[in-house]
């Protein structure tokens, strides 16, 4: 936590406010998309895990394939809301648009969900 904290510190001395701010609003958007979109998945593939264990291979790659595509509506959301709501602001679109793409790897989590 300590390291995490002097990182931080670090950006922000940095970046200075008005990117840092920026930098923030950026990650907002993301974040709150990211909790629109696929809140529950993760409980019913475990719980689906555990009561259907001979057909994981089914699940898996269904679960893939749904994070995969709520992961993309997320993003595409995403930049089309900091789009709209900053117009003209070049430098948030394109951290959202670094942010999101970061987020596209989350969907290997399922894999992390079948151990």
């Amino acid at each position: 936590m300590v390291v995490v904290f002097a990182v931080g510190i670090l950006v922000a001395r940095y970046l200075g406010p008005e990117a840092y701010g920026q930098l923030h609003y950026a990650l907002a958007v993301i974040m709150i998309m990211m909790g629109v979109i696929s809140p529950g998945l993760k409980d019913v593939t475990t719980r689906k895990f555990d009561a259907e264990s001979h057909i994981t291979g089914q699940i898996l790659k269904a679960t893939f394939r749904l994070m995969l595509l709520s992961n993309i509506v997320m993003f595409l959301l995403a930049l089309l809301v900091v789009f709209l709501l900053r117009p003209g602001e070049n430098l948030i679109w394109m951290m959202a648009f670094v942010i999101g793409i970061g987020n596209l790897f989350r969907t290997f989590e399922v894999f992390e969900l079948w151990f």
